[in-house]
């Protein structure tokens, strides 16, 4: 699910753009031109305030971050793990920071939810699986669909994914027990994650007038979202510590080799009346086709909970190489 059109007072972004035809003899050029630009004024008024040229972008790279937040960290389950997990993902925009924020640069925003159900094949077999040990593999599988309709919006994601993740290092004990280093793990497999919202607001009749000659557009729906499809290979090193039996300390680096498309819903048609023989036409532009950043490099940390038979995780990620950022929270039991 992706959450990225916020509405904003005054035209920010020209979203809805009019192409001039046939100017009305009764005006000059400038006043043809002024009269044109205030309806187009009026009507970006009412509209969502997005950065058009980095709409579609900003969604896929929103979309690859939230997918990070299906992961686990540090677990040491003997059997098998039963979990679930929420993560946002949200792509700044050029030139916007945490330090300095400013909402209407965001580009993008993404949200991924999944079950995650992990198994450890050391627990059915003690051979080895050439250079593997099986007792230090665990896999995990992740996936959830969901499909609503809210007023006015249409929501739909997917989120699916299998990862293996292997104890590089094994882990220690230290201090009776009450700091515990979990060693280092590596991680890699794939994940999907879809996205495609949209919603749909009526927009009010707009009439200007210059010189006795009208522009004027009737009242109609406009529908505007997005529809995002990313495919991701992870590749990660991570590590973490349990303290006094409860906090788990996590982090480590990852990197996405991303695939996929982004691409706009826009749709907003009804035609544009011009007294005096004039002609003008009207569309929504969000941008076109985008891909997510091929190569996502980002760093992740978080802290756990632990608790007899499972965890609660909150974790952040930042991405390297684009300006996104991840947070996420996550529900485990384990045996």
């Amino acid at each position: 699910m992706a959450l990225t059109l916020a509405v904003s007072g005054g035209a920010q972004a020209q979203l809805f753009k009019i192409t001039k035809g046939d100017k009305p003899g009764a005006l000059t050029e400038s006043q043809w031109s002024a009269l044109i630009t205030e309806l187009e004024d009026s009507i970006n008024s009412e509209l969502p305030s997005v950065e058009t040229g980095q709409y579609t972008k900003g969604m896929a790279n929103a979309t690859a971050m939230a997918s990070t937040g299906n992961a686990i960290y540090g677990s040491s389950f003997k059997y098998g793990l039963v979990g679930g997990s929420v993560s946002l993902g949200v792509d700044l925009g050029e030139g916007n920071k945490l330090s300095d924020f400013d909402a209407k640069k965001v580009a993008g925003v993404g949200l991924q939810s999944s079950v995650i159900l992990g198994f450890s094949p050391g627990s059915v077999t003690s051979g080895q699986w050439g250079p593997i040990d099986p007792a230090r593999l665990r896999v995990f599988l992740s996936f959830l669909t969901m499909d609503q309709d809210v007023d006015d919006a249409s929501v739909s994601f997917t989120s699916m994914g299998l990862v293996g993740q292997y104890r590089l290092i094994q882990e220690k004990s230290l201090g009776l027990s009450v700091l515990k280093w979990n060693g280092v793990d590596v991680s890699s497999g794939f994940r999907i994650a879809k996205n495609k919202f949209s919603f749909t607001q009526t927009m009010p009749e707009f009439s200007e007038t210059s010189n006795g000659i009208t522009a004027s557009i009737a009242e109609a729906p406009a529908t505007l979202g997005a529809d995002v499809s990313v495919y991701s290979i992870p590749v990660e090193v991570s590590t973490s510590a349990r303290v006094l039996y409860v906090l788990n300390f996590f982090g480590g680096l990852g990197g996405d080799f991303n695939f996929g498309s982004s691409k706009a819903i826009a749709d907003y048609t009804t035609p544009i009346t011009v007294t005096g023989g004039g002609t003008a036409e009207g569309d929504l532009e969000l941008g076109g086709n985008a891909s997510p950043t091929a190569w996502n490099l980002r760093a992740f940390a978080g802290l756990g909970f632990e608790f007899a038979i499972g965890s609660l995780n909150l974790g952040i990620g930042k991405s390297l190489t684009a300006g996104a950022w991840a947070t996420s929270l996550g529900l485990n039991l384990f045996y």
